[in-house]
């Protein structure tokens, strides 16, 4: 009997390795869990998945008033090629340049300038009021579309474009630029102080904005297609229209 005890014992404890061995890397729900190295695999192939889209997360919808007072939404362009640039109206170097830079290309493409429209959106809506931008353009290609809106709205076009702006620590004066700068000519194109006809008022309303020079190119249908720094030639933006215009 004893012997007859043993080889039980030993025929169970056999068949209960058997069973463990069968089940390990199993859960009580019996479905298999996967490795870290499936993990890392998985992961990665979401990654790549997400890099063969090629779509930038840059630009987006947008609802702002013109400096004709109009409101404008990014529908209100679809057809057309959108040059995109942030700045603002009291700004003494980086806008001015922008918008000459801008008023040519429009000149050198000639006929085909009205498949492009060129956009300037204000990082500081406090003090460029529509009119303000208005008076800013009226020296500039009259094709240039002015933005502003409140602090909020432009905030998330901002961020929706990665552009980056801030009030800045230093007031005009402690730039050593006039707050108010005189008539200047800029590549034939005048540029001028939003605020001129005020330019005795010195206040807290003389500041800087610190913001990124970027210019946007987004397609027909509003999708970004390249930026260039802000002192890109008109040339480079005609070369990189061409394929985009009729």
């Amino acid at each position: 009997m004893s012997k007859f005890l043993l080889v039980v014992t030993v025929l169970f404890s056999f068949a209960t390795f058997i069973v463990l061995w069968m089940t390990q890397g199993e859960d009580s729900s019996g479905i298999s869990q996967p490795s870290a190295s499936m993990e890392y695999a998985e992961s990665s192939q979401s990654a790549e998945k997400d890099e063969e889209s090629g779509e930038a997360d840059i630009g987006g919808p947008f609802t702002l008033t013109d400096q004709m007072g109009r409101i404008r939404t990014d529908l209100d362009f679809r057809g057309k090629v959108m040059i995109v640039f942030f700045g603002f109206t009291n700004c003494p170097d980086i806008c001015p340049v922008t918008v000459a830079t801008l008023s040519s290309l429009m000149e050198l493409l000639g006929d085909k300038a009205a498949q492009v429209v060129p956009i300037f959106i204000t990082v500081d809506p406090t003090r460029d009021t529509p009119e303000v931008m208005k008076a800013y353009l009226q020296n500039f290609d009259s094709r240039i579309v002015a933005l502003t809106g409140n602090t909020k709205s432009i905030k998330e076009v901002a961020d929706n474009y990665k552009a980056y702006f801030a009030k800045s620590a230093k007031k005009a004066d402690d730039s050593g630029i006039p707050a108010v700068p005189d008539s200047q000519t800029i590549e034939g194109h005048a540029a001028h102080g939003a605020h001129g006809e005020h330019g005795a008022a010195r206040s807290e309303a003389d500041y800087l904005m610190d913001h990124s020079g970027y210019i946007y190119v987004m397609d027909q249908e509003g999708k970004y297609v390249k930026h260039f720094p802000y002192n890109v030639s008109e040339q480079e933006l005609v070369d990189e229209l061409k394929p985009f215009l009729k």
